[in-house]
């Protein structure tokens, strides 16, 4: 499975990352002390990114795809 970066924001200075698996599979990746993940299986691009603003720094995103 082919790992892709979608999009990538902030939270309190770290990092962190939108990842696309494919067939509706996206991981929020935080890269803080300890990396931290969610996985969404069977969500759309759509869901993932709203999970990404609800985490990220004021919603800031930079989209990559």
């Amino acid at each position: 499975m082919s790992m892709t970066l979608a999009a990538k924001g902030y939270e309190n200075g770290s990092p962190v990352y939108l990842w696309s698996y494919g067939n509706y599979v996206y991981e929020i990746e935080a890269m803080k002390e300890t990396k931290e993940t969610t996985i969404f299986n069977n969500a759309s691009y759509e869901e993932a990114v709203r999970a990404l603003e609800d985490v990220v720094d004021n919603g800031e995103i930079t989209f990559i795809m």
